[in-house]
């Protein structure tokens, strides 16, 4: 396919995700959020003659959203939240890296990623709009250090060549046959583990022919931005 013909796929693609979500997905949610929060709105419209003599509202909704929402976060992460990571080793010599590893990556998600509050708002949404979803995938930062600069024959050269964590800039053949003048750059990671962030109903779109609770052929997080993003 040709970049223009993949690109009409994808507006296609986005177009009918977004008129469905505007005539079927959204009327469901704003009166979800409706009887979530108590609107008063929506009790009007329900029970006009009765609306006319009081102004009671039902927060039994609410209240039950929060109790169920609060009862999953202590069931997912209230004991050893490492139960919610499983690492499976190869072999019986690599039980003892994967305990670590499993130890690491849940203080990722737990600490560095919040993920209290991510799983606790996860759970609201899923309660209370019968629709929740958490992104999650794997990030990689690294921060190089300043430029080195060394005269190295051609053997240490392809070492550095070589190395994941070596970026080089430039490199100049000298007089000498053997030897180069390169200047590099050490690669430092400063992060390497997952990251989590909560979608908001608002934000997903999908075909009306979607099964979220499967592999659905076609799913996207819609976020507006501004220029500077």
């Amino acid at each position: 396919m040709t970049p223009d013909q993949i690109l009409a796929v994808t507006l296609d693609d986005i177009s009918r995700a977004d008129e469905y979500y505007d005539s079927v997905i959204e009327p469901k949610l704003k009166v979800r959020k409706q009887i979530y929060s108590a609107d008063k709105s929506y009790y009007t419209s329900k029970y006009p003659r009765l609306s006319e003599r009081t102004d009671i509202v039902s927060y039994d909704c609410w209240a039950t959203v929060r109790w169920f929402a609060t009862s999953c976060l202590k069931s997912f992460l209230g004991g050893d939240p490492r139960k919610v990571i499983g690492i499976q080793p190869v072999g019986a010599e690599d039980r003892h890296k994967s305990d670590r590893l499993r130890d690491l990556i849940t203080f990722q998600l737990v600490s560095e990623n919040k993920g209290y509050m991510v799983f606790f708002d996860w759970f609201l949404d899923a309660f209370a709009y019968n629709l929740g979803a958490i992104k999650c995938w794997w990030e990689t930062k690294i921060e190089p250090e300043q430029e080195i600069t060394e005269v190295m024959d051609l053997t240490r050269l392809q070492a550095l060549q070589a190395s994941q964590e070596i970026q080089i800039a430039s490199q100049e053949q000298l007089d000498a046959p053997d030897l180069v003048r390169v200047t590099y750059r050490r690669i430092i990671p400063v992060f390497n583990g997952p990251k989590l962030t909560l979608v908001r109903p608002t934000e997903l779109r999908f075909f009306a022919d979607a099964r979220l609770d499967e592999d659905p052929s076609w799913i996207a997080h819609r976020v507006v931005v501004n220029a500077d993003t």
